[in-house]
């Protein structure tokens, strides 16, 4: 009887350690560090949950969100940015295809009118050696995009 109460007794000292460790250890804010990740989207929110930025390939890029609606629409890989209201306001693309002896390549960085599509941007676009870089600008209406879309 005595061995039995022995062995309770360390189990209870050696079940109360472990507890102890795992609760100290859970409540440890420890910040993690990467050399290299490979992911296919990474989003960056606000404490409360409302996206900030999205980098994607072109596979997990979201669809355009303007005026809390979201358009449909192939979209290349990227880094996209969102106003304090959840839409869209511009973002960073890029990409190139080659087939059938031509070539295509693009690169932007765009800024977006509220509630609209872009309204200022730096472009390089190339097909297959005709091409234009440069700042454009876009003179938008003050109607919302998606009234005009809908």
């Amino acid at each position: 009887m005595e061995k039995r109460l022995k062995i309770l007794e360390i189990y209870a000292v050696v079940s109360i350690a472990v507890l102890g460790v795992l609760v100290f250890t859970g409540f440890t804010n420890s910040q993690q560090k990467f050399t290299e990740i490979d992911v296919e989207r990474l989003n960056v929110r606000e404490k409360n949950g409302q996206l900030l930025m999205v980098v994607a390939n072109s596979d997990r890029m979201p669809d355009p969100i303007i005026n809390g609606k979201k358009w449909k629409t192939e979209r290349p890989a990227g880094m996209l940015f969102y106003n304090g209201l959840g839409d869209e306001n511009g973002g960073l693309v890029f990409g190139a295809v080659e087939g059938g002896g031509k070539y295509g390549a693009y690169q932007g960085f765009s800024f977006d009118k509220h509630k609209q599509a872009q309204a200022m941007a730096l472009v390089y676009n190339d097909h297959s050696g005709k091409y234009r870089a440069g700042l454009q600008i876009w003179d938008r209406p003050e109607i919302p995009l998606s009234d005009i879309l809908t």
